[in-house]
């Protein structure tokens, strides 16, 4: 069975380092990494770098800089309870 790119199941070990990335994006919102820096911070391999920030993007938890890093984007803000909401699900009169 040929799965189309991007819907193959996520390995455990992919969802473990995703979570740490995003958990220091949540801890540090300030940070801004290159791949390299990604790499190196977390020791990741290129391919798992490349696949990490494609994921972050495709959840638009990150955006890319126009200098090529890789910050938490405006709409990725954590709620009282720490999950990560898009500015897109906040009620407008309740955000008040």
């Amino acid at each position: 069975m040929v799965l189309a790119m991007g819907t193959s199941p996520r390995s455990p070990e992919f969802e473990d380092q995703l979570r740490r990335v995003r958990q220091a994006y949540l801890d540090t919102p300030s940070l801004q990494l290159s791949p390299s820096g990604l790499q190196r911070l977390f020791g990741l391999r290129p391919v798992q770098c490349v696949e990490i920030l494609e994921a972050m993007l495709g959840e638009d938890f990150l955006r890319r800089t126009s200098d090529g890093l890789f910050v938490r984007a405006r709409s990725a803000q954590p709620d009282a309870a720490g999950e990560v909401r898009s500015v897109n699900d906040v009620d407008p009169l309740r955000a008040r």
